[in-house]
């Protein structure tokens, strides 16, 4: 498949890529979703229709939705055995590897972004995403009127062309680390190191999910 060839191709041009993903380091598997009953493994990419996908998996299990406040309630997915791979054993952890079917989630890394923007900063203190980075985004890079102090300007919000550049620090400095919601399909995924088997865009999402649906035995009518 197309999308494969390509991947392969990044992959071989970019070894670097791979330097992320650390065998034996638990946290390595933190963003993959174990579906024991199915036998899938979903890597949940923050702003790339995740929760749709955590959706379609609690409906598999419950025939119920989650609504929209506890979409993300960890301890919800977790009473039907819905965890992440990095709470098993390593054996655990290498058999589901080796015999269940792997999907990863994939989306454009700028409308990632805005998603994130949006969601985000355009409602300050809102987010625990927005008090963990606005007021250092601003004091790095706004430069401040005479008259104003750092906690004016940060209930000010920030702007977009902000946001943007702190994100950029953050990948080109050393020892800084992203929020998940923005952070790349490499470091969360490792694509380059883990064989999926298929790949999902969000942006052909409507066709995409076919697969998905069959293999998690619903139907479109059930989850439009």
């Amino acid at each position: 498949e197309e999308r494969f060839e390509l991947l392969k191709s990044q992959c071989a041009k970019n070894p670097q890529l791979k330097e992320t993903y650390i065998e034996d380091d638990e946290q390595t598997y933190r963003r993959l979703l174990v579906d024991d009953k199915h036998k899938i493994l979903y890597c949940a990419l923050p702003k790339a229709a995740s929760t749709t996908f955590y959706n379609m998996f609690y409906y598999s299990y419950t025939g119920k939705f989650l609504d929209s406040s506890n979409v993300h309630c960890k301890s919800c997915w977790e009473e039907q055995g819905l965890v992440y791979l990095n709470r098993f054993s390593k054996p655990e952890r290498d058999e589901r590897l080796k015999d269940y079917y792997k999907i990863m989630v994939v989306r454009h890394p700028l409308d990632r972004v805005i998603s994130c923007w949006n969601g985000k900063f355009t409602r300050p203190r809102l987010h625990a995403t927005w008090r963990h980075n606005g007021p250092r985004m601003i004091e790095m890079f706004r430069k401040l009127q005479n008259n104003m102090t750092l906690d004016e300007e940060v209930r000010k919000g920030a702007s977009f062309s902000e946001f943007v550049q702190y994100v950029n620090f953050l990948e080109a400095t050393e020892g800084e680390n992203h929020n998940q919601h923005w952070d790349t399909h490499y470091r969360l995924c490792h694509p380059c190191s883990i064989d999926y088997d298929l790949i999902v865009k969000v942006e052909t999402m409507q066709e995409d999910s076919k697969v998905v649906l069959h293999r998690l035995g619903l139907n479109r009518s059930e989850f439009p």
